[in-house]
């Protein structure tokens, strides 16, 4: 039975792993995770008090945690929501948390490098409870010695800077 026990221990151990996206090394992972989740921690309830100014409003004040084309983009969005305030609708969506309602906190999930980005799964948690489904993926980098937000991607929808492209053609 010993010798049993021993051989499934070797096989397991042996045996290749089910192939994922390439995780982000332990380091970057950790402080990004961080970042991240401060990040959201700091933004939403920016987002509850916001009115009658969207929160995306406030967070360029930190242009810091943008990078430049994606400063420029949430520029475009904002100057967009100015001109239609009376589509309620349009002048209400946060493309930071992807609603236009948001709840009441939001939590990081996977994290996956893609060359020199990263991808960072965001879930929101409502009424206590976090939705199976993700909310959007906050695509980041590395800016010298500090993390920008370069880009949101949503689940079956185009990337915010692409609908901001489109949307001004």
């Amino acid at each position: 039975m010993k010798l049993w026990g021993a051989f499934v221990c070797i096989l397991f151990l042996a045996c290749p792993c089910v192939p994922r996206a390439p995780a982000a090394s332990t380091e970057s992972s950790g402080s990004l995770r961080f970042f991240v989740q401060d990040f959201y921690n700091w933004y939403v309830p920016k987002f509850w008090k916001s009115s009658p100014k969207p929160a995306v409003r406030i967070a360029l004040r930190r242009r810091a945690l943008f990078s430049a084309e994606l400063t420029a983009a949430l520029g475009d969005h904002l100057r967009r929501l100015g001109k239609h305030r009376r589509a309620s609708a349009a002048y209400l969506y946060d493309p930071i948390l992807n609603a236009g309602d948001a709840c009441e906190r939001y939590r990081v999930g996977a994290i996956s490098s893609e060359g020199e980005y990263y991808a960072v799964d965001i879930y929101a948690v409502c009424f206590g409870n976090m939705r199976p489904t993700l909310a959007l993926t906050a695509e980041l980098k590395r800016d010298g010695d500090r993390w920008v937000f370069v880009n949101f991607r949503y689940p079956h929808e185009k990337d915010f800077r692409a609908q901001v492209r489109t949307s001004g053609e």
